[in-house]
């Protein structure tokens, strides 16, 4: 695209062919440079948003359900994972942590149960 252009624009005003030749190809050259700029920088746009409970570790949360001691029985709590808001299950190895408490996920057991501590 540059480079035709680039021809065309000077094809009157340049009188040597060879120049015009040449400095079409150089213009022709920073436009696929250009080009391939733009496509590097959209290439980095791309992320991963899918919610992994493994980005739960070392979170801070708000228990929602109160959480009983000593893994008795899950409660629930509430945390953000990549700008989004999870209700998940939780359970707690030291004392009872009632709702509207600040926890932190500290451990995941079966792959869906986060084992979190009161902060």
């Amino acid at each position: 695209m540059g480079f035709s252009w680039t021809g065309i624009s000077f094809y009157t005003t340049i009188a040597n062919k060879a120049v015009l030749i040449f400095l079409s190809l150089i213009v022709g050259g920073l436009f696929v440079y250009l080009f391939f700029l733009v496509i590097r920088q959209v290439q980095k746009l791309a992320e991963d948003n899918t919610f992994k409970i493994a980005n739960t570790l070392n979170k801070s949360a708000e228990v929602y359900l109160t959480i009983p001691e000593n893994k008795l029985g899950k409660g629930k709590i509430m945390v953000s994972v990549n700008g989004s808001l999870h209700e998940l299950d939780a359970m707690t190895e030291n004392e009872k942590i009632q709702s509207g408490s600040t926890v932190k996920v500290v451990k995941i057991e079966n792959n869906n149960i986060l084992i979190v501590e009161k902060i």
